[in-house]
This record gives C-alpha cells, structure tokens and sequence, in this order.
C-alpha cells in the first residue's frame, strides 16, 4: 500500500512504502528550503524555515489520494478513516456505505 508524509494538513511526500515516503518528503522540504531538525536541535541554531521531524507523520494511503497528489500538489483536501488516508469523495463514499441499511 502506498504511504504519505504529513502534517495533518499538508503531504509532503508520498511513495509506494513508507521508506519511500519519508524520501520524497525530505526532497520536497528540501526544495522548499525547509530545514528539518529532530526534537534534540535547538530552534534558534536554525536559519530560515524549519519543521520538526516529529511533526510529521507516516501513514499507508490510497492509490487515488497518491494520485491526486502527483497531479494537484500536496495542499488538497484529503481524510483521515481508521489509520488510512484518502481522497474526500474516498471518504465520503466509505460513510453513505456505512449508513445504508
């Protein structure tokens, strides 16, 4: 299953493992010019942008959700549902199937 690298808000990475994810992710901030510090770094030692490593999360994703990743960028609405990423039609389709009899 695929994986993506997020905040809670945006992906930043996404890959066929999680390894794969966290390597996309790093690149994408790396881009971005933002630095990434683990918890142990002093904040005021870094220049510019930066973002805690432990802020971001993995978590196995859908194929449609990587997909629409690649084609929109990382800043799309998206869902959360039982540890698993997606799309928000994935998501509500999954509820309207839940509550029907």
């Amino acid at each position: 299953m695929a994986h993506i690298i997020t905040d809670g808000n945006l992906i930043y990475g996404t890959g066929a493992t999680a390894g794969d994810a966290w390597k996309d992710g790093r690149q994408t901030l790396d881009y971005a010019q933002v630095q990434l510090i683990d918890d142990n770094a002093a904040s005021d030692a870094c220049f510019g942008s930066w973002m805690r490593e432990s802020d971001l999360v993995c978590m196995p994703a859908t194929e449609a959700l990587v997909a629409d990743v690649a084609d929109m960028g990382g800043a799309i609405g998206w869902r959360e549902r039982d540890g698993v990423a997606m799309t928000a039609d994935e998501a509500d389709m999954t509820t309207e199937q839940e509550n029907q009899p």
